[in-house]
Parts: structure tokens; C-alpha cells; sequence
């Protein structure tokens, strides 16, 4: 089936002529060819009826494992990062009773807030990775080699090293 539509004329006051009619020297707004079979038609319909139902896991592309594996990795870390803090606080009362002086336990401390950043920032792109996988994991790529530190040193290192 082809189909040929034309743009309506300004001096015509019925502009809903039937479409498919060829009319001799006007050039078509589009056209509109259908030669796939019912089966692939159905198939085409349903996917783009998809992203429609609502859901994040609805979307194409990403299978709904990687999505549990990114939450799974976020909420450990969120855990591991409420470790962290109190071994934060431990480490502060101990500088704290030392008044300071002791350069280990200063270096613990400090150690251990870098610590505590950089498990939150890839708690969060976990997070927003299993919302949108493409940006979650732009956010940990990005943070992971602007961070200052050696591509071999950060979780993922070996993973990024190769792809920028």
C-alpha cells in the first residue's frame, strides 16, 4: 500500500481530499510505503509501546540484572560508607584524646574521609546507574579518573584504563 499525502491548498476549502490519490505536477509532503509482513508490524507496536507503560525497567536496552546488580553494589556501599563514618568518629575521639599530636592518628583520619567521599560518590552513581545505567556510569567513569588519583588505584580502574 502507498500512500501519498499533499499539503493543502489555501484557495480549496476542503482540505481532508482522499490521500492516496495522485495528483499530477505537486510534490508530496511524504510518503508513505507499507510492505512488512503483520507479524513484524506487531512487533514494532509493542515495542514502542513499551517505553509508555511506565518504569524504569521498562526501557530498552539494559537487562533488569545489571539494574539489580547496580542497586545490590549501591546499597552495600551505603552500608559500607555507615561503616565508615563511625570509624571516622572513633578516629576523631582518638585525635581528639591526643589532642591532635599524634601524626598516625591524624593520617587515620584523614585516610578515612577520603574513604567516606569516595564510597558515597560511587554509592550515588550506583544509584543513578540503576535508574539510567548509560549516566550512572558516566558519573562513577568521570569521578573515577578526575578524582586525582591513579586509574590502577580506584575500584574500577582496569575496567575505565582501557576505554579512555
Amino acid at each position: 500500500m502507498v500512500i501519498y499525502r499533499f499539503p493543502p491548498e489555501s484557495n480549496e476549502s476542503d482540505s481532508s481530499k482522499k490521500t492516496s490519490d495522485k495528483q499530477p505536477g505537486k510534490m508530496p509532503d511524504f510518503i508513505y510505503v507499507d510492505d512488512v509482513s503483520s507479524q513484524h508490524e506487531n512487533w514494532e507496536s509493542a515495542s514502542r509501546e513499551a517505553p509508555l507503560s511506565g518504569g524504569f525497567a521498562s526501557q530498552a536496552g539494559y537487562p533488569l540484572f545489571l539494574r539489580f546488580l547496580t542497586l545490590f553494589a549501591a546499597s552495600f556501599l551505603t552500608v559500607w560508607v555507615g561503616v565508615q563514618i563511625v570509624l571516622f568518629l572513633i578516629a576523631t575521639a582518638i585525635a581528639t584524646v591526643l589532642l591532635f599530636k599524634s601524626p598516625s592518628a591524624i593520617l587515620m583520619m584523614k585516610k578515612t574521609w577520603r574513604s567516606i567521599g569516595r564510597s558515597s560518590a560511587y554509592a550515588l552513581a550506583l544509584f543513578i546507574a540503576t535508574l539510567s545505567p548509560a549516566f550512572g556510569f558516566g558519573i562513577f567513569a568521570l569521578y573515577a579518573l578526575q578524582s586525582g588519583e591513579d586509574a590502577k588505584e580506584t575500584p574500577f580502574g582496569k575496567m575505565f584504563q582501557d576505554r579512555f
